[in-house]
């Protein structure tokens, strides 16, 4: 992916470059099935943070090492109590949009599977 976003750049600047290197990146990132999971950690202090990736085992050693987002980093150790998979990474990353604008409450639901609290939670007052 780095010689697609150098190509990217590249163009933005007017530059010429070697097509033939971002033909053979784009080949092989839509010949393989790029999965991504959303997913909710929990920190050391008991707060929560929701991410995207399309490698949770990387993206969770990343976190606790501290070098995934400012956020763990001041909050580690953590942990992964919820992910859902999808097909693609965009749907991942929409999803984690989605719950990033959820009470805790309503994490919280969701992490336990309490899905009838759940609903109560999610109908507008």
């Amino acid at each position: 992916m780095y010689i697609l976003s150098m190509y990217i750049l590249s163009l933005s600047k007017g530059r010429r470059v070697d097509r033939s290197k971002y033909k053979q990146v784009m080949n092989a990132s839509t010949s393989r099935a790029c999965r991504g999971t959303t997913y909710i950690l929990r920190c050391a202090d008991n707060k929560l943070y929701v991410g995207s990736t399309t490698n949770i085992e990387e993206r969770l050693k990343r976190h606790n090492a501290g070098y995934a987002s400012e956020f763990t980093h001041l909050h580690k150790p953590v942990e992964l109590v919820y992910k859902e998979e999808y097909d693609t990474y965009q749907e991942a990353f929409r999803r984690e949009r989605q719950l990033k604008k959820w009470s805790l409450a309503k994490k919280e639901a969701l992490i336990a599977g309490e899905i009838e609290r759940l609903k109560e939670l999610s109908k507008k007052v």
